[in-house]
């Protein structure tokens, strides 16, 4: 009878022992396949940081072959008179109308008719104005050529001063604008 009052007070202490040395084991023994090798498994660790994402390299500033004039004082009007077509020898009369520092202008007219305008201006007070410039498929002498709507064309000079023919008359076409912008000493202009 003792016997058995012992056995039913250690049976559950010798579980209770048991039961907390098998759950304090840190590590599991490797666990055998069915070839007989043995795998292990890796220690847990810390996720790895993730993977930086490479970030896209800044993005370049649009590289442009136009030269600096930033900051550079704008021509006077005067400066680009000398470099408008003379209306002799042709239909047109030439008429200065407007100078002012960084622009100038001419007036085509034709029997008292005003055909077109002829202006000059100097970029350095609207650098932004170059822009229109990039890609440009025409050319009059070497000059980018762009259209600006329907009744102008422009040529941009020496990366500076640009050049625009603007009908004022529905019979003065695109191809008098361009004959007329290669009228303008744009050589000349663009040594200035």
């Amino acid at each position: 009878m003792n016997i058995r009052l012992i056995q039913r007070a250690i049976a559950p202490l010798l579980l209770t022992v048991f039961l907390l040395t098998a759950c304090g084991t840190p590590t599991s023994p490797p666990a055998s396949t069915a070839n007989g090798s043995s795998t292990t498994t890796a220690p847990q660790t810390e996720p790895a940081p993730a993977a930086t994402t490479p970030t896209a390299p800044e993005e370049a500033t649009p590289s442009s072959s136009m030269k600096d004039i930033a900051g550079l004082p704008p021509q006077k009007g005067s400066a680009f008179n000398k470099f408008f077509p003379e209306g002799t020898g042709s239909d047109f009369d030439v008429t200065y109308t407007q100078e002012k520092e960084g622009f100038a202008e001419v007036k085509l007219s034709q029997k008292g008719t005003e055909m077109a305008k002829i202006s000059i201006s100097d970029t350095v007070t609207n650098l932004t104005a170059r822009s229109k410039f990039e890609g440009a498929k025409e050319q009059v002498a070497g000059f980018p050529l762009v259209a600006q709507g329907k009744k102008a064309h422009a040529v941009l000079v020496g990366d500076r001063y640009q050049v625009k023919v603007m009908s004022r008359d529905d019979s003065f076409t695109d191809v008098d604008r361009k004959a007329w912008l290669g009228k303008v000493d744009l050589k000349g202009l663009s040594s200035l």
